[in-house]
C-alpha cells in the first residue's frame, strides 16, 4: 500500500505544480504574454508561435488528439477506457 500512497502523493504534487504553471499562463495572456503590440516584431511571432506549439501537443496528450489519438482507446477522467 505504501507504494500507491507515495504515488497518489506524487501524483498530487504534480497536478497541483500544473494548476500553478496554468493560473500563470493565464495571467499571462490577460497581459498578451508581456508584449506591446504596437512593437510586435518577427521574434516575439516566433516566440509566440514556439508556445503554442508547446501548448498543442500537450493539449493533444492530454486529451487524446493529434499525434496521440488512438482509435482504440479514448480519454475518460483520468485513465485510458477502451471503446
Amino acid at each position: 500500500m505504501k507504494n500507491q500512497q507515495q504515488a497518489t502523493r506524487i501524483y498530487a504534487d504534480h497536478v497541483t505544480g500544473i494548476k500553478a504553471m496554468l493560473k500563470r499562463l493565464s495571467e499571462a495572456g490577460d497581459r498578451d504574454f508581456f508584449t506591446d503590440a504596437a512593437t510586435v516584431n518577427w521574434a516575439d511571432v516566433g516566440s509566440i508561435e514556439h508556445l503554442a506549439h508547446k501548448l498543442r501537443d500537450i493539449c493533444d496528450m492530454t486529451f487524446n488528439e493529434g499525434e496521440y489519438a488512438d482509435s482504440n482507446y479514448s480519454r475518460q477522467g483520468t485513465l485510458y477506457e477502451a471503446h
